[in-house]
């Protein structure tokens, strides 16, 4: 089952972990189940019989799980449908129904087994143990029942035999079983807070990058544009006009140098905080009159440049007017003073 303290990113790694090696494993216990069925009294009908019946089951056992396997290697992990909690109750329920299946033919054929297969069983239910306690780490709980139930039925029953070999082997599993118990809880524990530390390294990780993009880009805004209006600076604008101009030298361009009319008066009668704002202004009305592929500069108090490029010289003419007669429109805040003009601008062609 998975740890109620993750999250679902994490309950994806836990998941992960428990079916990573789950094919290797179905694999083993089908070969051991083989091996328990004819390796031992062959002669006798009755038992074989009885093992085939255990056999069958088993192996349609680990079959639906194989195919569990197979559907959940299938699936996309990262898909919004994927549910971590359904696969994680699926794998766990199918790893106790083989602890019991084990533990069933443990006890089912115990009262007809020689010492030798009594102490192959015993070896065989330590060994999935043992091997459970990293195989399981995924989920806390299923390790810790997987190995209580393989190993801890049939060593209390061979712990009370009367036969002294048979109560060897069952406190020798008895004490096996509490090895594998902390064993396994330790390894899941361990499991547990390296998915949590991978994912909280994984949350730094993205918060540094994020950070440092952020930064990034304030390094760049503050050296490359304007405070004021965010439009390029001077140096910027060179930069970028120079590499336009270099990228495409057949390409007729022209650069507009803007002046505005009246803006003194703003400044000395509105004061400085409204006179920004003009600038603001006149800075978003050229960026709306301009597409994204002008290069639009506020080259320094209330001057402002403008490279274009241009098919015509009638289209370029249209254009600057069409500068003009924003910059010139009517302010709606302060409709009743006289808003800056540029009637006077420059223009370089090339």
């Amino acid at each position: 089952m998975p740890y109620k303290n993750l999250n679902s990113e994490e309950r994806r790694e836990t998941v992960k972990i428990l079916y990573s090696n789950a094919i290797s494993g179905i694999a083993i216990s089908t070969v051991v189940s083989f091996i328990l069925v004819f390796a031992f009294d062959l002669n006798n009908q009755k038992i074989s019989y009885e093992k085939s019946i255990w056999l069958s089951i088993m192996v349609v056992l680990l079959a639906a799980r194989a195919i569990d396997v197979i559907w959940f290697y299938k699936t996309k992990k990262d898909s919004p449908l994927f549910n971590a909690d359904t696969y994680s109750k699926r794998f766990s329920t199918g790893c106790i129904l083989t602890a019991l299946s084990w533990c069933g033919y443990a006890l089912w054929f115990h009262s007809t087994s020689s010492a030798i297969e009594t102490t192959t069983t015993i070896a065989i239910l330590s060994a999935f143990a043992g091997g459970s306690a990293n195989l399981l780490s995924g989920s806390r709980v299923t390790a810790v029942l997987y190995s209580i139930i393989l190993l801890a039925p049939y060593s209390f029953l061979l712990t009370f035999s009367n036969e002294n070999y048979n109560s060897v082997l069952g406190i020798l599993g008895l004490a096996f079983t509490a090895i594998m118990v902390a064993s396994s809880y330790k390894s899941a524990t361990f499991t547990h807070s390296a998915i949590k530390l991978k994912n909280q390294n994984r949350e730094l990780l993205n918060e540094m990058k994020n950070k440092v993009e952020q930064r990034t880009e304030e390094i760049y805004r503050l050296s490359n544009t304007d405070p004021l209006t965010n439009l390029l600076n001077r140096t910027a604008f060179l930069k970028n006009a120079n590499r336009q101009l270099a990228d495409n030298p057949q390409e007729p361009f022209a650069l507009l140098f803007v002046d505005l009319d009246g803006f003194k008066q703003i400044n000395d009668s509105l004061g400085h905080k409204v006179g920004d704002k003009v600038l603001k202004e006149i800075a978003r009305r050229i960026s709306n009159v301009c597409n994204q592929q002008l290069f639009k500069c506020r080259w320094g108090g209330d001057e402002f440049l403008i490279l274009a490029t241009y098919q015509k010289q009638t289209e370029l003419i249209e254009f600057a007017d069409k500068v003009l007669q924003s910059i010139g429109a009517e302010h709606e805040t302060y409709k009743y003073q006289k808003w800056v003009s540029a009637t006077n601008w420059y223009c370089h062609v090339s």
